[in-house]
């Protein structure tokens, strides 16, 4: 889901909130439960988030190590997508409003 008067220059992972200018607020899980997603799927998708988000690593790495293990669909979709991004994907806002990319 994206906010109306939002730009970005920078791809957009599936499954996630963006506005701004190049900024991923989380996860859209409403969204998903609209979608039919069971509890269990919304879950991994949420910890999929985290292991690109909310750690210290760039995202490409994270991503691959994150394929190594085993994952439903939806999050093999998600880390997928961050690998074959050509631009890059958004970042999260920072504590000051800044966009904090690990790429």
């Amino acid at each position: 889901m994206i906010a109306g008067g939002s730009r970005f220059n920078k791809d957009i992972p599936p499954y996630t909130i963006a506005d701004s200018y190049n900024k991923i607020h989380g996860i859209n899980s409403i969204g998903l439960k609209r979608a039919g997603l069971d509890n269990a799927r919304r879950l991994e998708i949420k910890r999929a988030f985290s292991l690109i988000y909310r750690n210290n690593q760039p995202f490409r790495v994270a991503a691959e190590e994150a394929l190594k293990s085993e994952w439903e669909p939806e999050a093999r979709e998600f880390f997928e997508f961050i690998l074959s991004s050509k631009r890059g994907v958004c970042g999260t806002a920072g504590p000051r409003g800044d966009s904090e990319e690990m790429e």
